[in-house]
């Protein structure tokens, strides 16, 4: 959110030479790009490891499980790793094509168009994807269940399982909440362009 309020700064001053303001972005905007660019980057690097894990244990370490359906639950799980890898390495494509030399509008507007693509993205397929994450953890828990004798330990990992998934249900309700805050707080800031 700092980044925002630095364009809101700088935009409310209502500054007309783009090289003055290209250079104040130049020094403020650099490090959050980069930063959010290796967010990204060091994100992907975990989820392509965690897939590689994934399909190491379900299909070429020799494990043998007790059900069936747990390589089918280990191969959604892949994939929708997969392909949250995938949006990752897109958005990391989409931030290096700004370009801080814009004027304010147009750099504004990448920014829209960015955010925008994002809310996409945790309005309509997040959720898809959250709900084959749970529907693979749920093939999965027969192969986990199997390992405790004892009633209660099944009980609670059936009740730590369902908080777990109220949980991501929760966090994934707040990330799409704050993407639509960012995008509503970048057309404020555009509109008010505009008019000028």
């Amino acid at each position: 959110m700092k980044e925002f309020d630095d364009l809101k700064t700088i935009w409310s001053v209502n500054q007309t030479q783009t090289k003055d303001t290209a250079g104040f972005l130049g020094k403020k905007k650099s490090h959050p790009l980069s930063y959010l660019k290796k967010q990204y980057a060091l994100s992907t690097m975990g989820l392509f490891a965690s897939v590689v894990f994934i399909l190491w244990f379900g299909f070429l370490s020799g494990k043998e499980f007790t059900f069936e359906i747990s390589y089918t639950a280990l191969a959604l799980l892949a994939v929708s790793l997969f392909v949250i890898l995938f949006v990752n390495i897109y958005n990391v494509f989409l931030i290096s094509k700004l370009d801080e030399t814009l004027a304010p509008k147009e750099y504004l507007n990448h920014w829209r168009n960015f955010y925008k693509k994002r809310l996409r993205f945790f309005s309509v397929y997040a959720p898809v994807i959250s709900i084959i994450l749970c529907l693979s953890f749920l093939l999965y828990v027969p192969e986990i269940i199997g390992y405790y004798p004892n009633i209660y330990y099944k009980t609670e990992f059936v009740f730590f399982l369902i908080l777990v998934f109220f949980v991501s249900y929760i966090l994934g309700k707040n990330a799409s909440r704050e993407e639509k805050i960012k995008l509503n707080e970048l057309n404020e800031v555009f509109n008010l362009l505009s008019k000028s």
